[in-house]
């Protein structure tokens, strides 16, 4: 019989001395047999796929990198000990992957991902100009929004700021004309009368809260009353 090798094992009668003839058919079995282990093992540099030889010398080493193909690779861990400067994983699909826990995304904690705001008002002497610190807020803010008004007149003003760039609306007190009119540079613009106004604009955002640098025309008088919205 030819060999089964490699599909199934093959089996073979034993012989017994002065029992059983030894016939061709016997020796020429175990030659198929033989024959078939060869080709599975390979010869030296075999160019057969399915052989062990040709599959022995294409496996992955240290010395060189390993392109597994259209072939999944599977285990219980990913580890790369490769350091910091150099990513570990590269990554060509956008597809979502489903079930990836990450413990940062784009360099930042899920903390830092969600969106602080804190609302609140704080009040300043318009007579001066000497700056105003607002602490309290809890983070560093990265916009305010600010509704401003003078107790007892009818100045008003509604403005925003992002640390670098400002600006707001706001009424002019004792205006006949009553318009709303615009400042690109002040973040705060309140106007006891068309000739006496105080300004105020944020110079700088901190951990807790924000300095606004104040300025003035003219005489103003009264307590400015500032309610905010700061978002970090």
């Amino acid at each position: 019989m030819s060999s089964n090798f490699p599909t199934s094992l093959d089996t073979y009668a034993t012989l017994v001395d002065n029992v059983d003839d030894v016939l061709a058919a016997h020796a020429n079995d175990r030659g198929d047999a033989i024959e078939a282990l060869e080709v599975k093992v390979g010869a030296d540099s075999s160019a057969v796929t399915s052989s062990h030889d040709y599959k022995l010398r294409h496996l992955p080493t240290q010395e060189g990198n390993w392109d597994a193909g259209s072939y999944e690779v599977r285990g219980q861990t990913l580890q790369s000990d490769v350091v910091t400067g150099t990513a570990p994983l590269i990554v060509a699909s956008t597809t979502k992957v489903t079930n990836l826990n990450a413990d940062l995304l784009d360099d930042l904690s899920s903390a830092a991902l969600l969106t602080k705001c804190k609302v609140g008002s704080f009040t300043y002497d318009v007579s001066t100009t000497t700056d105003v610190v607002v602490s309290g807020i809890g983070f560093t803010p990265k916009g305010v929004t600010f509704l401003a008004n003078i107790d007892t007149t009818t100045a008003q003003s509604s403005g925003v700021s992002d640390g670098t760039d400002d600006g707001c609306f706001y009424f002019t007190s004792g205006d006949a004309s009553d318009v709303r009119r615009s400042d690109t540079v002040r973040s705060i613009a309140l106007y006891v009368s068309p000739s006496a106004a105080a300004f105020a604009q944020v110079t700088s955002f901190n951990s807790d809260g924000w300095t606004l640098g104040r300025t003035k025309s003219g005489s103003p008088t009264g307590t400015a009353t500032v309610n905010y919205l700061a978002v970090g």
